[in-house]
């Protein structure tokens, strides 16, 4: 009786133990695996989200430090229009190399939208650069001074803001969202003021060495002018009390007011780091070979220098910290591209009070 009942003992588990045991298994499986595509499928949609959004605004801002340049016209050509008015595509103009013309790299470029692709296109070569991809929309519009909008070309001298409004989707749809066809969108936008070209509403006047300084109130309106050496000049009120002295060219004139405390001091903030322009690269930029890229900068206070790349159609977003060498420059170096690559970049400073300064960009073709 001992023995039959150790041998009952030793028999294991009956086959409806085992199929309980596996339905369980299965169920717990099935469980994990449904978590697991869950979290997949959320994963992939915040990273197109993240990559989406990161791309929007390495765009909005490469587009912006070149309409922050248009204009720039050293020689004063009043022939050069720096923002010429298209309603379907965005140029922008600028005598980089000081010669007079803008028929240079990157001096007279492009921004055009052909399907879903933002195109930059050079006048020196003609040939469109696939500059931004995955774009919806791309829309902009140009203003005056006072506000108003321009909407013609026989207005496009006025121009002195743009607005561009940049609209992008994920590269590929979401099977789960409804709208669109299944792609995600994200919309920025950005008013950019060409500082060369606000410079022709503004330059001479305001409080420095023009309204109040030496134009208003100093050398100009009530100093040397009307009250000064004009109507009461060197008369009764002239070189006296009013003319050049206490509120000419005196207290009020090139002194507390003018030139003075309201004038050029250094010590306020406000001037950006001057960033003389970039050229390209003297000699070919070989294949896999790393290109050391060099830029002259001035400011008044500390500042740091870094410069943005991108290769492709996919903008870099982390910069790389520029150093100065012996001749003075701020350089750093760009890691080496495959031949035929199109490789952009430009240089931004930021000094110690937050005002930043930018370059023009530049775009070069590996091994061309």
């Amino acid at each position: 009786m001992t023995k039959e009942k150790e041998t009952k003992n030793n028999d294991g588990f009956s086959i409806v133990e085992m199929l309980i045991a596996v339905a369980i298994g299965l169920i717990v499986l099935a469980g994990l695996v449904v978590v697991f595509v869950s979290q997949k499928k959320a994963y992939d949609v915040q990273a197109q989200v993240a990559e989406m959004h990161q791309n929007a605004r390495a765009a909005l801002d490469m587009i912006s430090q070149d309409i922050a340049m248009a204009g720039y016209d050293p020689k004063k050509d009043p022939g050069v229009v720096g923002i010429p008015y298209h309603d379907d595509r965005l140029q922008l103009r600028a005598d980089l190399s000081g010669d007079g013309y803008t028929n240079g790299v990157n001096e007279d470029v492009t921004y055009i939208l052909a399907g879903t692709v933002i195109n930059r296109i050079s006048i020196a070569n003609g040939t469109p650069v696939a500059f931004a991809e995955n774009v919806e929309a791309f829309d902009f519009w140009y203003y005056k001074a006072d506000g108003s909008e321009v909407n013609s070309s026989a207005q496009e001298d006025e121009i002195q803001k743009v607005r561009i409004e940049l609209t992008m989707r994920t590269s590929r749809p979401d099977p789960t969202f409804a709208a669109n066809s299944g792609y995600r969108t994200r919309t920025l936008s950005s008013e950019v003021i060409p500082r060369n070209l606000a410079l022709n509403i503004v330059g001479g006047g305001g409080t420095g060495g023009g309204g109040t300084g030496g134009g208003g109130t100093g050398g100009g309106g009530t100093g040397d002018g009307d009250t000064g050496d004009g109507d009461t000049g060197d008369g009764d009120t002239g070189d006296g009390d009013t003319g050049d002295g206490d509120t000419g060219d005196g207290d009020t004139g090139d002194g507390d007011t003018g030139d003075g405390d309201t004038g050029d001091e250094p010590e306020e903030p406000g001037e950006p780091p001057s960033i003389d322009p970039l050229q390209p690269p003297s000699i070919k930029v070989l294949p896999n070979h790393e290109f050391t890229v060099c830029a002259e900068i001035a400011s008044l206070f500390e500042f740091t220098a870094e410069l943005y790349y991108s290769v492709g159609s996919i903008p870099a977003v982390e910069p790389l910290p520029m150093t100065i060498n012996a001749a003075g420059e701020y350089c750093a170096e760009i890691p080496g591209q495959s031949n035929g690559a199109f490789v952009s970049y430009y240089v931004k400073a930021t000094d110690e009070n937050g005002i930043v300064g930018t370059s023009n960009i530049v775009v070069i073709q590996v091994g061309s």
